[in-house]
């Protein structure tokens, strides 16, 4: 991941973007834990701080009876898995706990959304279904964590049927909120001298060699009386120059050279 490439072989800057994880199932203990372990680990100090969030499909986060549940989805899946990682699992769930433990400490820094079945899944049984996880499993029930019911078993909770399936769009929802606040978080943390950084290069790239009142006292020494003044009557203007909200203002004006738009 740290060497991380697009299909074109461009370097996709992991770390220097903000990330966000989304798991399903037991992926999501693999991810708890890489994060705890990534914690003390220079060599990826930089990705661990550009992690803004966790969404969990189904993650077996606790519960009891836990070697009934890692058997039941050793069942219901068709991959392979560890078996001394299952059978450290489901070792009186201690490793479990300890994992919770120690993810919650670090948990503040992350926002979590947690999504969990609602459906029983089929463990390949003839017309034998049973609930892989129940809500409790997966919820970790930390303060600040949100948590969504889908409508999906243990398989279906990560896959949709089209970009209009309700389970896919209650999760795309969820990430597009996720970025929002990322995007809003960014823009609050831009320091003044950046901010200048940025408007010296707008205008290096618009040719912009002195201050913009230089320029505007130099014309008006050549003004003819009443030149301009009508710009001033106009309530598109007005309504631009008054305007307080914080938001981006552009008032285009346009006209041949020499008609008066400086």
């Amino acid at each position: 991941m740290r060497f991380s490439e697009d299909g074109q072989k461009n370097d996709l800057r992991m770390g220097d973007v903000p990330l966000i994880f989304v798991v399903h199932s037991m992926g999501g203990l693999i991810v708890k834990e890489a994060y705890i372990q990534g914690q003390n680990d220079p060599d990826y100090q930089a990705i661990i701080k550009s992690i803004s969030a966790i969404t969990f499909l189904a993650t077996p986060h606790r519960g009891t009876n836990l070697a009934e549940i890692l058997n039941k989805i050793l069942q219901s899946t068709f991959v392979n898995s560890s078996k001394q990682y299952i059978s450290e699992l489901s070792n009186n769930s201690f490793m479990l706990q300890k994992l919770n433990e120690q993810f919650r400490h670090i948990a503040p820094k992350l926002d979590i959304v947690s999504f969990y079945e609602t459906q029983s899944t089929s463990i390949g049984v003839k017309n034998l279904r049973v609930m892989v996880l129940e809500k409790e499993s997966s919820v970790l029930g930390y303060p600040g964590e949100t948590s969504k019911a889908l409508d999906a078993d243990h398989h279906g909770i990560c896959k949709y049927e089209s970009p209009r399936d309700p389970n896919y769009v209650t999760v795309r929802n969820v990430l597009k909120s996720l970025i929002s606040k990322i995007l809003s978080s960014n823009r609050s943390k831009e320091s003044p001298l950046l901010n200048r950084r940025k408007s010296l290069d707008v205008k290096s790239y618009l040719g912009v060699m002195e201050l913009p009142d230089v320029d505007f006292i130099f014309f008006q020494d050549q003004w003819a009386e009443g030149t301009g003044q009508w710009i001033f009557e106009e309530n598109l203007f007005s309504e631009w120059l008054q305007a307080i909200d914080s938001g981006p203002h552009l008032l285009w004006l346009n006209g041949g050279a020499g008609t008066g738009k400086s």
